[in-house]
């Protein structure tokens, strides 16, 4: 079950700059899914639209990439796991030249469990043998994560739009996950009782927590609202409430 994690302890961490980052992209994600709602749909019916998707089979078909920035992103959903309401998920990547191979190879960057409704409910970070990947160490992963982009037409570049200001939404959280990874599996690998532990099938979902975008908007909003920042700029105080962050 992903762990609850203390928004406004995050935040607290977080610099005037960092925080500004993080405001002007949840302006993001919450416009997007406005011009969504408004043409009666979400991320998710946009990009499967009203049919029953197919578990494990990837949305967009071939995946959703960018060549120029190397990076992609699909969404799936299993057929039996889908924990605490989870339809499915999204995961982001980024490519790898690989002299003497006849494609690119993957780095996982991390994954992104969304309802029915699309709004967010969980991030988490997978073991290298659910995604055959070349395996990054988390001060690697972060730096990818922080130039992640996948623009195009349509709804592709729509929702890559959306993703890439999901993750500097919920960034601290992120963060602390992508770091757990890596604690997890050296303390797992110690005493070499376990030399194969990326590949160990008994070992999936590495490290998560839980999401909720009404309260990150809500502990970002409190921090601008008393000048934390230095900044003009301020979430619009219907932010919180706006019909996507709510049940």
């Amino acid at each position: 079950m992903p762990q609850a994690v203390d928004s406004s302890a995050l935040l607290d961490a977080c610099s005037a700059r960092a925080l500004r980052g993080m405001a002007d992209a949840a302006l993001v994600v919450v416009e997007q899914a406005q011009r969504w709602a408004d043409a009666g749909q979400s991320a998710l019916h946009a990009l499967i639209g009203e049919q029953t998707p197919d578990a494990w089979q990837h949305y967009p078909e071939g995946d959703a990439r960018d060549p120029r920035s190397g990076y992609r992103w699909y969404y799936h959903c299993h057929d039996d796991r889908r924990p605490n309401g989870e339809h499915g998920h999204f995961h982001l990547f980024s490519e790898n030249a690989a002299s003497g191979r006849s494609a690119p190879t993957l780095t996982h960057l991390v994954a992104i469990g969304i309802d029915a409704r699309g709004l967010p409910l969980r991030t988490f970070t997978v073991n290298r043998w659910v995604t055959d990947e070349v395996w990054r160490d988390a001060a690697q992963v972060l730096r990818l994560l922080a130039r992640f982009r996948v623009e195009g037409a349509g709804v592709q570049g729509e929702i890559g739009g959306w993703l890439a200001a999901l993750t500097r939404l919920f960034a601290p959280q992120i963060r602390n996950i992508v770091i757990e990874r890596d604690a997890v599996m050296a303390g797992r690998a110690a005493g070499g009782r376990r030399p194969n532990l990326r590949d160990d099938r008994r070992l999936e979902v590495i490290s998560q927590c839980r999401l909720s975008l009404a309260e990150q908007i809500d502990a970002l909003d409190g921090r601008l609202s008393v000048g934390r920042t230095r900044s003009p700029r301020k979430l619009p105080a219907t932010l919180a409430h706006h019909p996507e962050c709510t049940a």
